[in-house]
């Protein structure tokens, strides 16, 4: 056999498999835009890791736990640090981007909080429906995230669940549904609004009880290695303010996870 006829052959050989990888890659679909991830169907949860960029949405690709979790199992550790939390009114804007109702903090200075050792600075906060995190397979109507990031880039969320009951609002988050754009307006702006009104008991220590573990963001990209503190105690808001939401958003919640090796699920015990 002659050596052009076998370098054919492996050229050949070269270019199948070159045209079988491209093929494979080009049936990966690309998610380019904050629109082509959604919260059922084809782009929905479960194959938001077969989109590009988004691997690390499959528990199999994260270095740690993805979230959100079903947190039953925490251990009590009655060491774990206080949250101290600094929020004062600002003037914010609201978006309604395609996946929640946010406010955007991005620039606003005087929002943070202080934990263990290291302030985060608030950077925006947006609703889930149902709640992402459970308590042995049970949730709330609805989830509050408040997302932070420290000068090092380390990220932390707060998690509050929402409790509809009676008719009593909650002035904060009534100042954010009162200002949710219509589209195609660019945003809405919610003034002298406080995140600190969005934590329940307010004046009670129980604020600072809560679960911790390190997971991961809920939306794509699911960027691991987050640091989240769920509060125990739900915040009382009126059902018309869920019932409000619900026309904008009734189910964007991400299923619970599957744990892993990398759990480090505790509850503090701070105080009563």
């Amino acid at each position: 056999m002659s050596r052009t006829y076998c370098s054919k052959n492996v050229l050949l050989v070269v270019l199948a498999v070159l045209a079988f990888s491209l093929s494979s890659l080009a049936q990966t679909p690309a998610c380019t835009n904050a629109n082509c991830w959604k919260y059922s169907g084809a782009t929905g949860p479960a194959n938001w890791a077969t989109l590009t960029p988004f691997a690390l949405c499959s528990q199999a690709n994260s270095p740690t736990q993805q979230s959100p979790i079903d947190i039953a199992s925490a251990k009590q550790n009655a060491s774990l640090p206080e949250i101290h939390f600094s929020y004062s009114p600002k003037d914010v804007p609201v978006e309604n981007n395609g996946h929640t109702i946010e406010a955007d903090y991005a620039g606003i200075n005087g929002n943070s909080i202080s934990y263990d050792g290291t302030t985060y600075n608030l950077l925006q906060f947006h609703f889930h429906a149902p709640s992402e995190h459970t308590i042995a397979g049970s949730g709330y109507p609805m989830e509050l995230h408040l997302v932070h990031q420290a000068k090092d880039g380390a990220m932390l969320v707060v998690g509050v669940w929402l409790n509809p009951q009676g008719n009593e609002k909650n002035a904060a988050l009534q100042k954010v549904l009162d200002h949710i754009p219509t589209p195609p307006a660019e945003h809405g702006e919610a003034h002298g609004l406080n995140a600190g009104a969005l934590l329940p008991n307010q004046s009670d220590s129980n604020k600072n009880n809560y679960y911790t573990y390190t997971g991961s963001l809920t939306t794509p990209p699911c960027s691991p290695g987050i640091t989240w503190l769920v509060l125990t105690t739900p915040l009382p808001i009126a059902r018309g303010q869920w019932e409000t939401f619900q026309k904008y958003y009734s189910d964007n919640a991400r299923p619970v996870q599957p744990a892993s090796q990398h759990l480090n699920l505790q509850q503090s015990k701070i105080r009563q």
